[in-house]
């Protein structure tokens, strides 16, 4: 991760271009770049591109999101049309940068390859896009269709007399290239495995917003300590001096309190609205509950989650006082969901 992020600064800060979509594609190719370098692997470096730079830790990501926002357009839909943009123009201007005289060379064998593989592969492509083991079962479509253009004479005649004009590293290089020009020029081929590499970027995206929901007691109780109103209103835009007093009340009781916390959903009909309930309690034989405090956090946008509201009990107005009991005594129930292990690449703290 830090070497990525060492490429992705290099392609921001050196003279970055100007429009907010483009310093995204800038430091998309930098990383498929430096990614083919390193292994000449087409589909890694897509993916290492999906999974680095198409996420917000990138922070030319979300500046692109906003700026290709249409007017009442979801959030969601802007990243899917951004996402697919970007890995397109990589596509279709990086792929072959720096290999324009080989791929000239190459190009009548990759054509008589091409053609044959994806006339086989239209033949045998997976009806379901989203299956688990896509690429197992396009290993196994790869076996019956090389099979079949091995047995093919004519077509094994020509593609010799193709390799006949190539020097022996040559042809190992045409042969290491021949499935990304088949990506590039098979709709199907393309097709099956675009979606692996589009849900690298959504699996990054998704980590980062669980993590931003769980680290938001942490960055609420921090920044009110340190007097950052300013930072806290980024993602609490409803702070006021009522939400105040309530988070004052919590961070005094959680100073001298254990604490549990359960993540829920606030209303069937508010799949996108979460309620941290933060329980606090002092140990012992017996524990003892001392307060608890609501986060109630509205994770629509999944680039920026933020708290739409904060509630305070104090110890006597708790609700469901004996289920939080038995929860806390019974430390091995699965009720209690702990926050998801941090990734340390991914995770960042005000």
């Amino acid at each position: 991760m830090l070497a990525m992020g060492l490429v992705i600064a290099k392609a921001l800060f050196s003279q970055p271009p100007a429009d907010p979509f483009e310093r995204l594609l800038s430091s998309a190719k930098e990383v498929y770049q430096s990614s083919f370098l390193k292994n000449p692997s087409y589909f890694e470096a897509l993916l290492n591109v999906s999974k680095f730079t198409l996420q917000p830790l990138n922070p030319a990501f979300n500046p692109a999101i906003e700026a290709q926002r249409r007017n009442t357009e979801p959030i969601d839909s802007t990243i899917d049309r951004v996402i697919d943009s970007v890995l397109n123009r990589v596509i279709a201007e990086d792929f072959w940068k720096g290999q324009e005289v080989a791929l000239i060379k190459y190009k009548p064998a990759f054509e008589l390859f091409t053609k044959a593989y994806c006339d086989c592969y239209t033949e045998n492509a997976l009806k379901d896009l989203s299956s688990p083991d896509i690429q197992q079962e396009m290993k196994k479509i790869d076996v019956v269709c090389s099979e079949k253009i091995t047995r093919d004479v004519a077509l094994m005649s020509k593609l010799g007399a193709e390799f006949k004009k190539l020097s022996q590293a040559e042809q190992r290089d045409m042969q290491s290239q021949v499935n990304k020009y088949l990506f590039e020029h098979c709709g199907i081929f393309r097709q099956t495995l675009m979606p692996v590499i589009v849900q690298e970027a959504y699996t990054s995206i998704n980590t980062h917003s669980r993590l931003t929901i769980f680290d938001m007691p942490d960055n609420l109780f921090g920044c009110y300590e340190r007097g950052k109103i300013d930072s806290l209103r980024m993602y609490f835009p409803g702070w006021n001096k009522a939400t105040e007093l309530s988070v004052k009340k919590a961070l005094a009781i959680r100073k001298k309190s254990e604490e549990m916390i359960i993540p829920k959903t606030a209303d069937k009909s508010q799949p996108d609205v979460i309620v941290l309930e933060q329980t606090f309690y002092t140990k012992g034989e017996k524990p003892v509950l001392t307060g608890q405090f609501l986060i109630t956090i509205n994770k629509t946008s999944k680039l920026a989650p933020y708290i739409q509201s904060v509630i305070f009990y104090t110890a006597d107005k708790i609700p469901n006082k004996k289920e939080l009991l038995d929860k806390i005594n019974d430390q091995s129930s699965e009720i209690i969901e702990a926050p998801p292990p941090p990734r340390e690449e991914l995770k960042k703290r005000n």
